[in-house]
Formats: structure tokens, sequence, C-alpha cells
């Protein structure tokens, strides 16, 4: 069994920060390329699901990191 960072991370009360910046892959052990960030969020939001663990919304998370509507707006992010 493969215990990884961000499972640890996770179950000690740590953030996380995911994106095909950070790691090209879904699952490195199968050798999956994550398709977006979206998917890597996706899986990670399971696992902390499965810990009993809330995640932020959208935009819960832009209100925690402090970024204005504009400057998500001009990225073209979603607001939801």
């Amino acid at each position: 069994m493969v215990i990884r960072h961000d499972d640890l991370c996770l179950a000690d009360g740590g953030h996380l920060r995911v994106g095909l910046e950070d790691n090209l892959y879904l699952d490195l052990e199968k050798g999956l390329l994550a398709k977006s960030s979206g998917g890597q969020v996706g899986k990670l939001r399971g696992i902390a699901t499965a810990l009993g663990i809330e995640t932020a919304t959208p935009t819960e998370a832009r209100k925690i990191l402090g970024l204005k509507e504009k400057d998500w707006r001009m990225l073209g992010i979603d607001s939801a």
C-alpha cells in the first residue's frame, strides 16, 4: 500500500495545493496523466471527504486567498 504525502497532510489537518503546475499525474503509480487541474482537485476532494474533512468552495477559497473578484474575472475563472 502506498501512502501519499497529500493523504498524510490532510489527515494531519494541513492544506493542499494542487494543479498541473505542481504535478502532471492523476495517479503516478498507474502512470495516469491528469487531463486538467480539476481532475486533481476532484481526486483530493474525494480523499478529504472520505476522511471527514470539509473542503472550501471556489468562492470560499478565493476569499481565503484574498483574491478580489476582478482578479479572477480577468483570468476567466468561473464565479461558482
